[in-house]
């Protein structure tokens, strides 16, 4: 989880609250849960949109 905890800056445990809220995709992988580059995409694209601050 690392990854996603750098590029939102945000607590692993926020991330993971993001993701049993279903507010952040992931994808297993072997045994693993991993968070798709697109999907991080996507939830700042909706924060942006909620704030008002989205490009046009």
């Amino acid at each position: 989880m690392s990854p996603p905890v750098a590029l939102l800056s945000v607590s692993r445990s926020r991330i993971y609250e993001l993701i049993r809220s279903n507010q952040l995709r992931t994808v297993r992988v072997g045994g693993s849960r991993r968070v798709p580059a697109r999907a991080l995409d996507e939830y700042v694209a909706r924060l942006l949109r909620g704030s008002g601050r989205g490009t046009a």
